[in-house]
């Protein structure tokens, strides 16, 4: 069982900003046993969009994607899903209403533009933001649960606890444990040749970061 972990917004493929989001959902799925195995950024391109949702779809059992689910023409995430899926968006009114409130909340009136982030794909499981206005969603997407979740990141921490985490465990199957071990005044190379033979006999895989003067030592099965 395997996840990936998918990161919309031109913003990112540009260098505007750091992708704080993938690190940290990485290592949110990882310590619930699931295993990470492919992290992408896209642009907010249709095209390249959908044909990443195919590929990461068809080899993993887990996809969580976050960013273009905002009120803007370049927020196209939920479009792009609706293709891949071959259904068309559909209105969700709870949702609407649940964005309205939470701008009048502000003293804020909704702008025609919000409207978008209350169309899904049909068939989707909307998941509520109790932290912002654009809601995510859930679909299959061929062999992977996907989850969709905005970019920003409190907004998407929140959800990912709430939404997410708990669906992982049936997911795994046999939990990935990783223990930490950390060296000092040795050379990776030294460590290396110490722990020779480990990965072979015990199925298990060994991860090294150097960071001077200690080695971290990641051990996973």
């Amino acid at each position: 069982m395997s996840a990936a972990i998918l990161s919309i917004g031109t913003e990112l493929t540009r260098g505007e900003i750091v992708n704080t989001n993938a690190s940290w959902l990485a290592e949110s799925l990882t310590a619930l046993g699931m295993e990470v195995t492919a992290m992408e950024v896209v642009a907010d391109h249709r095209a390249t969009i959908v044909e990443t949702l195919h590929r990461l779809s068809a080899s993993h059992t887990l996809l969580v994607c976050t960013g273009g689910l905002g009120p803007t023409t370049d927020d196209i995430t939920s479009e792009c899903v609706a293709e891949v899926l071959g259904v068309p968006m559909q209105r969700d009114d709870a949702s609407l209403v649940a964005i309205k409130q939470r701008m009048a909340r502000f003293g804020r009136s909704m702008a025609p533009s919000n409207e978008k982030q209350a169309d899904f794909p049909r068939g989707a499981t909307v998941l509520a933001n109790r932290k912002g206005t654009a809601p995510g969603f859930h679909v299959q997407v061929g062999h992977a649960n996907a989850f969709f979740l905005p970019g920003v990141p409190r907004e998407m921490k929140t959800m990912f606890e709430e939404h997410i985490a708990p669906e992982v465990p049936p997911l795994v199957g046999e939990s990935l444990h990783q223990v930490r071990l950390k060296t000092f005044g040795m050379t990776e190379s030294a460590v290396n040749d110490k722990l020779a033979g480990i990965e072979g006999a015990h199925d298990v895989v060994i991860a090294y970061r150097a960071h001077f003067p200690e080695i971290e030592v990641k051990v996973l099965a």
